[in-house]
This record gives structure tokens, sequence and C-alpha cells, in this order.
């Protein structure tokens, strides 16, 4: 070999049970070393790759102690396709807020349907491709940001008493602020849009759902309501009735006052025991 020449045995790799080899690599002079330091890359990047061998990285060209290691492939299971870049592109509870607020910008100025993740992509300086891998659309992606930045939560509703629930119920919905401009932008576009009103179901509608009933499942476990009252069913049908049609009838919102009479005067008699 030129430039002094090196020396090399191949000698059988003493780790029991693991099939493999180890080169033992002793240069001869300095210009060998640096000759050598070039290949041995070359190596460990290319020729091993294709015997399909994975090489630790331990060999020390200056020093000429021995090369690395080789190990199957199954030794060091390589990561699944997609988790290194969702990894890198994970985003951080506070980007996803901005992310968020800016799909629901998006909405009020432009409406459901002539929101485009180009557009949000461009508002939020966050990639398309990021966007479909994390909400595979506009209708997922509109529905989160929908139930992130919901005004009002129904968690830890539990009072003790159905009246009590239902009061801070009242409460909680109507103090509430109406964003008027942004359920504009979605009301349409879900009597339009299948996918869209399937999305909003499964992350608006279905929780709040199960709160509803699990309110009114501790009242009948202490017998303030009787298990079969009729009434049951139509509970949540009849708050979102009153949010909904006092403003469309009277031209007024449905504030918590609003609500707790309603509530007192038509929800509650119907369900209570007398």
């Amino acid at each position: 070999m030129r430039g002094g020449g090196w020396k090399r045995s191949l000698v059988k790799d003493p780790q029991p049970g693991v099939k493999g080899c180890k080169w033992v690599v002793k240069p001869r002079n300095r210009r060998s070393q640096e000759w050598l330091s070039v290949r041995l890359r070359f190596d460990r990047s290319g020729a091993y790759a294709r015997r399909g061998l994975r090489v630790r990285n331990s060999f020390d060209p200056l020093f000429g102690v021995d090369m690395s290691v080789t190990t199957p492939p199954s030794a060091t299971p390589a990561p699944r396709h997609g988790e290194g870049a969702a990894r890198r592109t994970r985003l951080s509870p506070e980007r996803e807020s901005e992310l968020y607020a800016a799909v629901l910008d998006l909405v009020r100025e432009v409406g459901y349907e002539n929101l485009t993740l180009d557009a949000v992509a461009a508002r939020s300086r966050c990639s398309k491709a990021t966007l479909y891998r994390r909400w595979h659309g506009k209708p997922r992606l509109v529905c989160a940001a929908l139930r992130h930045l919901r005004p009002f939560s129904l968690e830890d509703l539990d009072t003790g008493s159905l009246r009590g629930d239902v009061h801070e119920l009242a409460r909680r919905v109507g103090d509430a602020k109406k964003d008027i401009d942004l359920m504009r932008g979605i009301t349409h576009a879900v009597h339009r849009d299948p996918e869209l009103a399937e999305a909003m179901h499964t992350a608006l509608i279905e929780p709040e759902l199960e709160v509803m009933q699990a309110m009114l499942d501790r009242a009948v476990a202490r017998g303030e309501v009787d298990s079969d009252c009729p009434a049951i069913p139509f509970f949540p049908h009849a708050l979102s009735g009153a949010v909904f049609s006092r403003p469309m009838i009277e031209q007024r919102p449905a504030d918590a006052a609003y609500l707790t009479r309603y509530l007192d005067a038509v929800v509650l008699p119907a369900l209570l025991r007398t």
C-alpha cells in the first residue's frame, strides 16, 4: 500500500452469542494513520452498512487502538419510521397555544370554508407537514383549537347536589364570553361538511355530554332524581336550546342570570323528584 503501508488482521469477535468480527489496525507511520482514518470512516458508513452490520465508533488512528466491533442490526433496533421526525417537530405548549390562536383568528377573518392550511402555516410559522402529521387536516385542527381555547370548562363540576350543579353550570356557560364572529364562521360549515361535524362532535360535544350524564347519574344515586325520569335524556337539549335561542328571539345573550332562571323554572321541576 502507498504511504508507508499498514497492517491489519481479522480476528473473531470475543463477545459470546454475537456474530461479527473485530478489525485490529496497526498503522506503520503517521502518513498511513492519516490515510487510514479516511478509509475507515468510509468503511464504517459504506462497506459495513452494505453487509447489514452496525459499528461502534471506537477507533483512534493516532494511537492505533482497536477499531469498532460489529453487531447485528437486531441488537440495536432503529426507530420506526416517523418517530424521529415526530420528536423533532413536537410543539411546546406555548407554541401549540399560539398556533390554535392563529387558527381561530383566521376562522373569524375568512370563515371555515375559506380557511387553508397554507394560511395557517404562514400565520403560525409552522410547517404544513407538521399540521398534517399532527391533525390530519383542517377539521381536526379547527376542532382542537376550539376545544383548547373554549371560554369555559365543565371539568370538576360537582357541588354535591343537582340544584347546585345546575346553577354552577349556568354560571360557567352564561359568564363565558360569546364569540359571535367565530361561531358564525363555524356554524354554517358544520351543516355542509360532514367531516367537520363529526370532528366537532368527537372533540367538543361528546366530552360535555359525558359531564352532564355523570352529573345526572350522581343525582340518581343520591335519590334526587328517579332513574326512569323521562326528562333525563332531554337535559342537554334544554340547556343548549336556551343558550342559542335567546339571542335569536330576544336579541340578548343568554347570561348566567337568565340561564339560572330558565333552569329553575323549566328544567329542574322536570328532573327533581316531587
